[in-house]
């Protein structure tokens, strides 16, 4: 699974905010990905810097090399990530694996996103592509899978 979306769009800023929290330097953990939750332990995630995002998809890195962000508005740049095949336990097929399923959910969901929205701790990404719910990872909390 490559992963490769472009697209042009709204004013770039290496420091975006949404609702009035900057996003620069935060990590954020999806909680649901079109209404469903990820597999446990294969939480997809991703970080704001520099204008940039990176991130674990469950089992694949991914970043963008830009995202533009104004106001609600929300712009991804240049997606791509690794091209690996995982599955779980009692999986006959990893590339049909609920794994891989969720991975590819969150990628069309954050290709075609064009919204962007915070409320406390929480971040909603959606467009014609789907929705992502995530949650602001805490001061002292891992990722677990770095």
């Amino acid at each position: 699974m490559l992963l490769l979306a472009a697209s042009a769009g709204a004013s770039c800023s290496s420091n975006p905010a949404v609702d009035g929290v900057a996003l620069d330097g935060t990590s954020w953990v999806a909680v649901t990905i079109a209404g469903q939750p990820p597999v446990a332990g294969h939480e997809p995630n991703l970080t704001f810097r520099g204008g940039t995002i990176t991130g674990w998809l469950g089992c694949n890195g991914f970043g963008a090399r830009r995202v533009d962000i104004s106001d609600s508005a929300l712009t991804v740049h240049e997606l791509g990530g690794t091209a690996m095949a995982c599955s779980g336990p009692g999986d006959p097929d990893p590339l049909t694996s609920p794994i891989m399923q969720t991975e590819q959910a969150f990628v069309r969901a954050l290709a075609g996103a064009d919204r962007i929205a915070v409320s406390d701790d929480t971040l909603v990404i959606s467009g014609p592509g789907g929705e992502i719910t995530l949650r602001r990872l805490q001061p002292g909390e891992s990722l677990g899978h770095l």
